[in-house]
């Protein structure tokens, strides 16, 4: 708690901006609960927030974020996390316009259209994004039970990899947040890290996403508890902790920080 409290990003950075992008009831807006409650730490469980919403049958999606406030100091967090409808031939969003929520080209606000993209004259196009704008760490989020067809529509899946391929060339850092993970095995949610049953679905994810296992987040977010607990609480902010130090070393490699003028002469 007191370790996401107190991170900043560099200098000139106002927010640190994390983007998560997954299906229909994937747990985006569950994960967002589930952090505002550890944050809040009101010994209660935070009423569900609409913003990060959308039904199944939905073909729009709204990029939208609300803010992370500590009940410690009573003040905003430097933290925006972004909500995504994920890749779909049906009800998901267009690459391209992905591809433009990461570079920074789309406010808060926009409401996406399956069938086309954003174009430059809408009011919600910023036309000359900077390293505020953009996304600083994007997250996939997918269930346990299945998490690569979580992920993406088969019929999608070039475009899936061609968005991968296009963020890695500009190094933004990818993760993966792998929700009721409590529900793949036996173990106790305490031990999910000692969890055979656990790594195998992580282990499956990074296959997939062809990404580092530490960047694989097991997860289990509330969704039948009346009162938060320790283990979930811990559990959300040491992933939302992992987020943050991603999202910081790509910023402070972005920004050269600490870096010597003439270290690439």
């Amino acid at each position: 708690m007191q370790e996401v409290i107190e991170k900043k990003p560099p200098e000139g950075i106002g927010y640190f901006n994390i983007l998560l992008l997954g299906q229909a009831a994937s747990g985006k807006s569950s994960f967002f609960n589930t952090i505002s409650t550890a944050i809040a730490n009101e010994k209660r469980i935070l009423e569900p927030l609409s913003v990060l919403e959308s039904s199944d049958s939905s073909v729009t999606s709204k990029l939208q974020t609300q803010p992370l406030k500590s009940h410690s100091t009573g003040s905003t967090l430097p933290i925006r996390i972004y909500d995504c409808r994920g890749l779909h031939k049906s009800t998901g969003i267009p690459t391209d316009d992905i591809q433009k929520v990461v570079q920074g080209h789309i406010k808060p606000g926009y409401t996406f259209n399956t069938y086309e993209t954003i174009k430059e004259k809408d009011p919600f196009y910023r036309s000359k994004p900077g390293l505020n704008d953009a996304i600083h760490c994007l997250v996939y989020v997918a269930k346990a039970d299945n998490p690569s067809e979580a992920l993406t529509d088969e019929s999608v899946k070039q475009q899936f990899d061609k968005m991968r391929s296009d963020l890695c060339k500009i190094n933004v850092p990818q993760m993966a947040l792998i929700n009721m993970i409590d529900r793949v095995g036996q173990e106790k949610l305490e031990d999910v890290f000692w969890s055979k049953s656990v790594e195998n679905v992580c282990e499956g994810a990074r296959r997939f996403l062809c990404l580092p296992l530490n960047h694989i987040l097991p997860m289990s977010c509330y969704y039948n508890e009346i009162r938060p607990t320790i283990v979930k609480d811990t559990l959300a902010l040491f992933n939302l902790n992992s987020m943050l130090y991603s999202a910081n070393d790509y910023l402070n490699a972005k920004m050269k920080i600490d870096t010597p003028e003439d270290f690439y002469d």
